[in-house]
């Protein structure tokens, strides 16, 4: 007895059809999880279908710009009614242009200037080199301590920042 094994690869015409699963996504509002829990299926096969099909993208990138208009619609609404965190939010990420920029301050104890000694200014620049490829990790683990400063310099160009 032979079993007849049918494959869907393009997914075209199978259990989920690209057309279904654009239908889904646009009553779903874009939400993957949503789309793949009311079609019965695993979030990875809409992520697929995203990939391989046009009018899968499309319904996708039309469902989140509608949601964003909404989101928009409301947070303008909440500034007309004069909401406090409304009108922040919107100055500090549309009106930076403005002047009306986000700004953090770093200050030691009793709002003084920080105190860094020459030690934890080297363990700063060094991390920070290091996590910016400038210099190869050398195994060394601080464990929350202070590192030394450097004693070898990694290379010549990092001679003109000591």
């Amino acid at each position: 007895m032979t079993t007849e094994v049918k494959t869907n690869k393009g997914g075209g015409n199978g259990r989920y059809p690209a057309k279904r699963v654009a239908k889904a996504l646009r009553e779903h509002h874009g939400m993957i999880y949503v789309t793949a829990r009311a079609l019965g299926c695993h979030h990875s096969t809409i992520y697929s279908k995203i990939q391989k099909h046009k009018i899968v993208r499309d319904a996708l990138e039309e469902s989140r710009g509608h949601t964003k208009d909404v989101a928009e619609d409301v947070l303008f609404n909440a500034i007309k009614k004069g909401e406090p965190w409304a009108v922040k939010f919107y100055l500090e990420t549309q009106a930076k242009d403005r002047g009306y920029v986000l700004r953090t301050e770093h200050t030691g104890a009793g709002g003084d200037a920080m105190k860094v000694s020459i030690d934890e200014l080297g363990m700063l620049i060094a991390r920070a080199d290091k996590e910016n490829g400038r210099v190869e990790d050398n195994g060394a683990e601080d464990n929350g301590k202070v590192l030394p400063f450097p004693k070898a310099l990694p290379d010549e160009k990092a001679k003109d920042r000591w």
